[in-house]
């Protein structure tokens, strides 16, 4: 999925505290639903793969999007049944 792709379903970009230069050394995205909280790849490996991002849930990195319709569909998912 492509990055645009990612702020579109509402994810916000954090940046690394490794520092190069003064600034950060990467960044990657992150959206909090509830409890759990899904994490992106970092800017690093989608430069090293054609600008594709992938998706997986924080403490559970088995789980892995790389379509943005499944991760749009799970999360639509999580938000409906979200105590």
């Amino acid at each position: 999925m492509k990055e645009k792709e990612l702020k579109k379903l509402g994810f916000s970009r954090e940046f690394s505290t490794d520092l190069v230069d003064e600034t950060p050394a990467f960044y990657y995205y992150t959206l909090q639903i509830g409890d759990l909280c899904l994490i992106s790849s970092d800017s690093d490996y989608a430069a090293n793969s054609k600008n594709k991002w992938i998706v997986e849930i924080f403490s559970h990195p088995g789980f892995r999007f790389k379509r943005t319709k499944q991760l749009k569909e799970f999360i639509q998912i999580l938000k409906k049944n979200k105590s």
